[in-house]
Formats: C-alpha cells, structure tokens, sequence
C-alpha cells in the first residue's frame, strides 16, 4: 500500500511538475534527495564500507550471535555516524591536544614566576643582595608595653593580615 502511494507520488511529481502538488512532491521527492545525494564525499562512502565490513567480519566470526549483534547495532550505528562527520572527530582532537598544551604551558609559566618570585625576594636572591647593598637595615625594637595575651580570637586573624 505505502509503495502504491509513493509510486503515485512520483507519478505526479513527474508527468504534472507544473500544478502546485507536483512542485511540493517534486521538491521533497526528487530535488531534496538529489541535493543531499550531491554532498557525499569520498570520506563518507569509505566510512560505510568500513561500517559494512566490520558487520560482515562480525557476522562471519560470530555467526547467528554476530547476526543479532549486527541486527542490534545497525540502528544506533547509522544514526551515530549520521550525526556526526569525520571533521567532528578531528574538532575533538584538536581541542583534546590544544587543552593539553595550555595545561603544559601553564605549568611553564607558574614555574617561571615562582622562580622570578625567588630571585627577587628570596634572601639569597641576586636582586635583593644588590637591591639592599646601598641600604641600612633597621631592626625591629620590641614593644615597650606589655601585651595581655589577648589577640582577638578569630578577628586578630583578619586583623593581622
């Protein structure tokens, strides 16, 4: 019944493309496929032959077993592969690897601060050895009142910070 109606279909796409309904069916039966079936390139017909040769190996090796796993798989399998593109696996790669060198790069650069970090202010630093060669250095007196043990608690943190 349903090959009967898109026979039909065709029909009239074909021997009426003038009248409305046969330039609708024409343009969702015969252009739109036509269109779709001119962007395949050679990436995709060697994707299904590899898809198509897995299946076979499987359907040899495994038998009636590899029969209803292909059976099973065939429908998630067309779908996945349609939904994605070979340029896709590529966009993953690059930004798997891109990711990786902004990981390493960022560790370089941590390094190299902590390093210039110690230059400068470290005591045996080359810097502060010649930055404090022209200077005198006061020590801190101790404080002339007594203090009361009290710090603050948790608010002489802050304060001290």
């Amino acid at each position: 019944m349903l090959f009967a109606l898109l026979c039909l279909a065709l029909a009239i796409a074909g021997l009426a493309p003038e009248t409305p309904i046969g330039r609708l069916l024409r343009e969702l039966l015969i252009d739109a496929p036509a269109r779709k079936l001119a962007g395949i390139r050679r990436s995709h017909v060697l994707i299904a032959l590899g898809i198509v040769a897995m299946a076979a190996v499987l359907i040899l090796i495994g038998g009636r077993e590899g029969m209803f796993l292909v059976g099973g798989y065939v429908p998630e399998g067309i779908a996945w592969v349609a939904a994605f593109d070979i340029a896709t696996y590529l966009d993953v790669f690059a930004v798997i690897w891109l990711a990786a060198a902004t990981v390493r790069l960022r560790a370089v650069w941590t390094f190299a601060k902590t390093a210039l970090r110690r230059a400068v202010r470290g005591p045996a630093g080359l810097v502060s050895r010649i930055a404090s060669r022209g200077r005198r250095v006061r020590k801190a007196q101790p404080s002339s009142r007594p203090g009361n043990g009290d710090d603050g608690g948790w608010l002489g943190t802050f304060a001290a910070a």
